[in-house]
């Protein structure tokens, strides 16, 4: 009796302990996520204070959301669609509330870099559920703040796809402890955001299936056969609304708004393999060689080593997750703009839960293959993660110590103070338009256009030769001294009679039609 009793109570010591530990490894990944969220959203604030925020896109998407909030509705002036044919971003439904109470466009960079950091949280669970050890949950929770993407992401403005990647996160931990409801809430959550994370958590929704119904998973996910039942009816369902979603975006949705054809960005990056998804799809399979060279030129081949070698390249052989990424991955690569294949840019945010969650797999299948036989191999596979994803933050991480960080805006311009008095002019319901790095400011009104919109058409709307601007501006407001600011047509205005100059300081003019 008194040795069942000294067992029972070393049985309850060690449960405690555990209990503690599990407590003690969640507050220091709570308190790193919030010290990195500080961090990254004092950055971006004083970068967007600094005039280092522009038009496109934070402009563009500050005005869907204000318009939203007054609404439901409208036609984003920045960019030259209607809200809805740009991107059915549901989720500035949910953040409309915000926006009636007369928020700025701050808010948005707030909103995205909390959330980024809060993706910390189920990287934390999940690594420590899959690996049976909080200390990796905790190295893979501090692995995706060191990550490069998570943090560039707020550095390159707000991006409505930003807000996916934690309820993405959230959906794989509450799908891995079949909380079923609490899955299909992240997953509806993501994707609201963009239309493109439908691809993706179509992808995850297939290896639901897959994982529930052969015996291939790490023991810690092994599920009886009622439970493996409901899981493939979740894949099955969460497969099929995400298709569903997607087509109703792209082929209902966007073509309306329009007033008929399909997504703009098609023809904008795809327009060499098709003039439709489909078209494009059915190319792209039926040239493999092209999608090889394309993949392989020197600017896909730097992407791929920034974008992998900060998690050791171990996506690359952890196929199941890393295909959630794929589909983002491949349109970065195949795309026609050089720009979509940088690490700085908003491109990787449907990429960073597969990429994630596929290196936590790699060492997860080490640890259940060798911990016994040689553990020597998940110690130096681990030790191989550190080493990678250190080095990554360093050379291509934006935060204080890294390579990068010379990038950020620190100092404000020296015509600041000039440019915040210009702005004080322009009464807050008055048609204006705008130089690139005063829009944001001045976004929360019904017509703002993108200097020189409308007086040269410059990336509006579908491209046009002449687009249709709905109004005409009766404010001017450019800063002469930084970007390329059209001289011919600001020339053009103010020798016109009819606008008069209000103000010309530092380089900064207010004009304002008579």
């Amino acid at each position: 009796m008194k040795g069942l009793q000294r067992r029972s109570k070393s049985v309850d010591s060690s449960a405690m302990n555990a209990i503690v530990g599990t407590r003690r490894s969640t507050f220091v990944v709570f308190s790193l996520a919030l010290l990195h969220a500080v961090l990254i959203t004092t950055l971006a604030l004083l970068k967007h204070r600094n005039f280092d925020t522009y038009g496109f896109d934070l402009g563009i998407y500050d005005q869907a959301w204000w318009l939203v909030g007054q609404g439901g509705g409208g036609f984003d002036t920045v960019r030259g669609f209607p809200i809805w044919g740009h991107h059915p971003n549901l989720v500035f439904v949910l953040l409309a509330p915000f926006a009636r109470l007369g928020l700025g466009s701050w808010f948005l960079t707030v909103v995205q870099a909390g959330a980024l950091s809060a993706g910390a949280l189920p990287v934390f669970w999940i690594a420590r559920k899959r690996l049976d050890s909080s200390k990796l949950g905790v190295l893979f929770a501090v692995i995706y703040l060191l990550f490069p993407p998570t943090s560039w992401l707020s550095w390159v403005s707000f991006h409505p796809e930003s807000l996916s990647v934690t309820p993405f996160l959230f959906a794989i931990w509450f799908a891995d402890n079949r909380h079923w409801k609490r899955f299909g809430t992240c997953v509806v959550l993501a994707l609201s955001t963009r239309e493109e994370v439908a691809i993706g958590m179509a992808i995850y929704g297939l290896m639901l299936v897959w994982q529930h119904r052969n015996r291939w998973i790490p023991s810690a996910l092994r599920k009886p056969t009622v439970q493996r039942r409901s899981g493939r009816m979740v894949g099955i369902v969460t497969f099929s609304a995400s298709v569903a979603w997607f087509f109703i975006a792209t082929k209902v949705i966007i073509p309306r708004s329009l007033g008929g054809g399909g997504a703009y960005y098609v023809d904008k990056f795809f327009a060499g393999y098709g003039d439709s998804l489909g078209e494009v799809a059915v190319h792209l399979g039926t040239h493999p060689g092209e999608v090889f060279r394309v993949a392989t030129t020197s600017d896909a081949i730097r992407f791929q080593s920034e974008l992998l070698g900060p998690l050791g390249f171990l996506p690359l052989v952890s196929p199941p997750m890393a295909l959630v990424a794929a589909p983002q991955l491949a349109i970065t690569l195949l795309g026609s703009e050089n720009f979509l294949r940088e690490i700085t840019n908003q491109y990787t945010a449907l990429m960073i839960p597969g990429l994630i969650v596929s290196s936590i797999d790699v060492v997860a299948r080490a640890r259940y293959r060798w911990q016994v036989a040689r553990p020597l191999i998940p110690k130096l596979l681990v030790g191989w993660l550190v080493l990678a994803s250190l080095s990554g933050a360093w050379l291509r991480g934006p935060l204080p110590g890294a390579v990068g960080f010379n990038s950020w805006r620190l100092q404000a311009p020296a015509n600041a103070v000039a440019m915040r008095s210009a702005i004080a002019l322009i009464p807050d319901d008055a048609a204006v338009t705008a130089s690139g790095e005063l829009v944001p400011h001045l976004s929360h009104r019904k017509v703002i256009y993108n200097f020189p919109n409308p007086f040269t058409p410059l990336a509006y709307g579908t491209g046009a030769p002449q687009p249709d601007y709905p109004v005409q501006p009766d404010w001017v407001i450019v800063n002469r001294s930084k970007g390329k600011v059209s001289t011919v047509a600001l020339a053009k205005v103010v020798n016109d009679p009819a606008w008069e100059s209000v103000f010309d300081t530092d380089g900064v003019v207010v004009l304002k039609r008579r």
